[in-house]
Order: structure tokens, then sequence, then C-alpha cells
């Protein structure tokens, strides 16, 4: 049996295909799988071609299944149209569509029963326990996104703005709102800003200049910083309590938490006690989505393979 785990994510799609022993045998990386920016039909294609890459790679026509992961908000609708697409294509005889917060839960617990909290651009937590799932915020940057890399950069620019009108506590950030920006204008950065075609991703690339006034003992990044895990760890509550979790471990994922992850983890284990009652047990990903994918389906088909090898190896290549 042949098996492919795919990430098609919003800056590239990546594809793993290994066999019931969990052998690595092929593994491409291709553009976006994300059809918000692309469209559905460029979205696909992008898919279907890193997928015959690999094929090609592995020296294979098709796969007995695949487990995808898409990153799209309201997708849901849309699944069979993937599926549909690989099989036409003929190349599974077997499609599994995931969302992508569920698929990152297997990067934590490849068993598939645990919480995550997902710390990237936006954020949003997702557990499953006992038969019952959850999903706690992912309502996006304009409604949501509450400890996010966004709103940790968001804060950190407002507070550099206010501290620039004479309104705010002193603060390193206006310097690096400037080094960021590239100009002593904070005016010429504010219309950046406001015309930029993507500004969620231009303020979320704020927030490592806040983690950096942070390390230098700056107070107001260190408030952002902290109410960003208090936010978190307030979802997580929620997300527990929906789901009866009596578990202290927690997954953390997302390129804002990977980036800051030294620091956040001490401010999750400070505030967790207060919040939750309890100190949690971070879980950090073991591997990369693609790869989780299908190391959680090796493990339901009870193959008998190198868990520990198969998950060196996905991380020697990414």
């Amino acid at each position: 049996m042949f098996i492919a785990g795919i990430d098609a994510g919003a800056t590239k799609t990546k594809v793993v295909i290994t066999d019931s022993n969990g052998h690595i045998l092929a593994k491409t990386m291709g553009g976006p799988g994300n059809p918000t920016a692309l469209g559905w039909d460029n979205a696909l294609s992008n898919i279907v071609e890193t997928l015959r890459n690999a094929l090609q790679q592995a020296k294979l026509d098709y796969v007995d299944k695949i487990i995808a992961s898409v990153a799209y908000t309201g997708w849901g609708k849309y699944r069979g149209r993937y599926v549909e697409t690989f099989i036409r294509e003929k190349i599974a005889r077997q499609v599994i569509v995931l969302e992508d917060y569920k698929a990152s839960l297997y990067t934590c617990f490849p068993e598939g029963e645990g919480i995550i909290y997902i710390m990237g651009t936006g954020s949003s937590c997702y557990g499953y326990y006992r038969g019952k799932e959850a999903l706690v915020g992912g309502w996006g940057h304009l409604l949501g996104d509450e400890g996010s890399g966004y709103y940790v950069g968001r804060e950190g620019i407002t507070a550099a703005l206010k501290y620039f009108d004479g309104r705010g506590e002193p603060t390193l950030l206006l310097r690096y709102l400037r080094e960021w920006g590239k100009q002593d204008s904070v005016y010429e950065i504010v219309s950046m800003i406001y015309t930029s075609n993507s500004p969620k991703t231009l303020i979320a690339s704020f927030a490592p200049y806040v983690v950096k006034a942070y390390n230098e003992g700056d107070d107001v990044a260190a408030r952002i910083l902290r109410n960003a895990v208090k936010e978190a760890l307030l979802t997580i509550k929620t997300c527990i309590e929906k789901l009866h979790y009596d578990r202290r471990e927690i997954g953390f994922t997302g390129g804002f938490y990977s980036g800051a992850k030294n620091i956040l983890a001490k401010l999750i284990d400070s505030e967790s006690e207060k919040i939750l009652g309890f100190k949690i047990t971070i879980k950090e990903p073991i591997a990369p989505i693609e790869c989780a994918l299908v190391l959680h389906e090796l493990r339901k088909q009870n193959t008998s393979f190198n868990e520990n090898e198969f998950i060196s190896k996905c991380k020697n290549y990414t």
C-alpha cells in the first residue's frame, strides 16, 4: 500500500509518499495550494503537479490513499472538488481531505487525540477527545486572531504610534517600527500598511520586532506578549471545558510560536496556572503536516514500521 500526505498551504504545497512500512519513497514541493489568492483551478493544478512529481520520483502511477490538508477558510463545501480531481486524474484510489487545523493536531498528537493551539499569522484552537471535537477561535483578523502573530504585530504598531503621538508609554517599538518600515516617516509607514495588498501578513511581520524589544527589556513589548499568551490560554480553557479534557498536554504550533517559542513557552508556563488552574505540558510538532498525516494513517493501520526513523527522515528534509 502506498500513501501520500499533502500539505496544500498558502505559500507552497508539500507532498510525501511512503509505503505501508513507513519508507519514504518521494518528497516534493510545489506552488501554493490555497485557492484564496490563486483561484480553484490554479490551486488544484499546483497540487496535482506536485503530486505527479512525487509519483514520478517514487516510480508509481498512483497511490492507494491520499490524505490532504487544505488551508482555506470556508472551503468545506468544496471538499468534493479535491476528491473528484484526484480520482479523475487517476492518481489515487481513496482520498481524504482535512481542514488544516485538524491536520495540525496530528503534528503534535499522532494518535489523533488532544488539543492544539495554532499560533501563526492567525490563531485558533482545535481539540478532539473521546469522540468529541471543538474548534474555538479562528474567526480571522477582522473578528478575532487573538494571540496570533497578527495580534502581536498590530498591538506593537499601535503602541509605537501612541508613543509617537505623545499619548503612550515610551517604547523601543517606535524605533523598530521605523527599522521595519525602512524609513523615518511614520506617516509613510502607515500609508504603506493601508495600501498593502496583504495587510494582515504585513502587520504580522512586525511581531518579531515586538519579541526583539521584549528581549531588550521593553515593558510595553512584555505586556503585549503576556496579553497574547493570556488570550491563547483563555481560548484553550474554553476548548478544555467543551471537551471535558482531563490531560495537561497542549500542543502549540504555527510560525509565530516556532519563531519565538523560548519566550512564549516561559510566558505560557508562568500564566497557565493562573488561568487554567494547572501548569500545562507543552507539546510541539514532531513532524511537518504532510508527514504527520501519513504517520497517523500508519498508526491506524497498525503496520510494522520504525516510527522514530520515519520522523527523523521527515525532519531531515524539511
